[in-house]
């Protein structure tokens, strides 16, 4: 069960010093410590989402130009979530139980961009994807950049780009759009051949049971037998 509930935020409260409320060490007086950094973001009221048996807590508020802050706390009050709208762009940074970050997502009209983070909060890896460029930057353990690879598709074709840490081009690979289609019907005719090859045994089979049937033509021996009890009786 979720309850739900509003604070009005003034801007004296905005202003009001978290230590206090804090030290009190009860999950209300946590929550409206959290609530008064909507005040000084700007927002004059804040909804409250307790969530599931107070393990945690989630603060939204929306102001009239349509800017929208969204954050989600654990009950010792640890951000665990952001989520924020502004001017088009929308934001998410994703926390570890400890507050160190762990994913960012940026995107807006035409642009979107991911950023992931090792558990001490350094950049690992970054994806973007603008004017039809998809790029992936990688870091090492000191947040360093390592190397870059661009992936776009031209002319027909999907080329990729290699960089090195300088921004060197260090490799180039190119391949038309549809060789995955290529690759599936190449499958669909294997799958096509390994049924041809399962009739062809089949027939085999077949062929074997009419060796059987030769066998039968060994019951023409016993028939042979037959006449030679006839010639034992021409001997009577």
């Amino acid at each position: 069960m979720h309850i739900k509930s509003f604070i009005a935020l003034s801007a004296t409260a905005a202003l009001m010093s978290g230590t206090a409320l804090a030290q009190q060490g009860s999950l209300d007086e946590l929550i409206q410590q959290k609530a008064q950094e909507f005040g000084a973001a700007g927002f004059s009221r804040v909804e409250v989402d307790r969530g599931f048996l107070g393990m945690r807590f989630e603060l939204e508020a929306t102001d009239a130009n349509g800017r929208k802050l969204e954050r989600t706390f654990n009950r010792q009050g640890v951000l665990l979530k952001e989520e924020s709208t502004e001017n088009g762009v929308e934001t998410e940074r994703t926390y570890g139980a400890d507050g160190t970050i762990m994913k960012e997502e940026v995107s807006s009209a035409g642009f979107e961009r991911e950023v992931y983070y090792d558990e001490n909060g350094i950049v690992q890896k970054v994806e973007t994807t603008e004017n039809g460029v998809e790029t992936e930057t990688f870091y090492d353990a000191a947040g360093n950049v390592t190397g870059r690879k661009e992936e776009r598709i031209e002319n027909g074709m999907e080329i990729e780009t290699y960089f090195d840490a300088a921004g060197n081009v260090i490799a180039t690979e190119s391949e038309p759009v549809d060789d995955d289609d290529d690759d599936d019907d190449d499958d669909d005719r294997f799958d096509d051949d390994d049924r041809d090859d399962d009739d062809d045994n089949g027939g085999d089979d077949d062929d074997g049971d009419d060796d059987d049937g030769d066998d039968d033509d060994g019951g023409d021996d016993d028939g042979g037998d037959d006449d030679g009890d006839d010639d034992d009786g021409d001997d009577d």
